[in-house]
């Protein structure tokens, strides 16, 4: 039996980097390991890696480490590699960091 680690969220998203896990909860908050860091996002989904948390937005933006460092997606999934971070668009297309990599996929998760 797995050991339970931590409680009480109404998340809607985990990511985990190494030791470190990342949750993203409904009412907006980032937790890293218990503690808040931050707040009043309107996420979707996050992602974690080499070192860096990432957020996707319900607007479409991506925030790492607190700051909005890219916009304009049709959201989906937002999954990460190191600095590197990939987007899963509702019409089917990847992005990495701000470039379109690929499309024609119907998918709803992209890979941590």
């Amino acid at each position: 039996m797995e050991k339970k680690i931590d409680s009480g969220y109404k998340g809607i998203d985990i990511a985990a980097d190494g030791e470190d896990y990342y949750i993203l909860t409904a009412g907006g908050s980032v937790y890293k390991n218990s503690n808040k860091i931050e707040s009043g996002y309107k996420g979707v989904a996050i992602a974690a890696g080499g070192g860096n948390y990432y957020v996707l937005t319900d607007g479409g933006s991506v925030y790492k480490n607190g700051n909005k460092i890219d916009s304009g997606y049709v959201d989906y999934d937002i999954s990460s590699e190191g600095n590197d971070y990939y987007i899963l668009t509702e019409g089917g297309s990847v992005y990495k960091n701000s470039s379109k990599i690929e499309s024609g996929y119907v998918g709803l998760k992209i890979a941590d």
